[in-house]
């Protein structure tokens, strides 16, 4: 049996309307957009595939 498949597709983290969250968050929607970029960099460490490299 293969083994299952688990898709990461990490979004960019949206505008905070709530002034509340503004400074635990500050910063955050420039590092979310980093996330993909990471995410492939830490598949390509680990040997695990992404949608440019196939399954073993």
């Amino acid at each position: 049996m293969p083994a299952p498949q688990l898709l990461v597709s990490p979004p960019p983290v949206a505008d905070l309307a709530d002034p509340r969250f503004t400074e635990i968050f500050a910063g955050a929607q420039e590092r979310s957009r980093e996330l993909p970029r990471i995410y492939r960099a830490l598949a390509a460490f680990t040997g695990a595939p992404t949608s440019s490299t196939p399954a073993r």
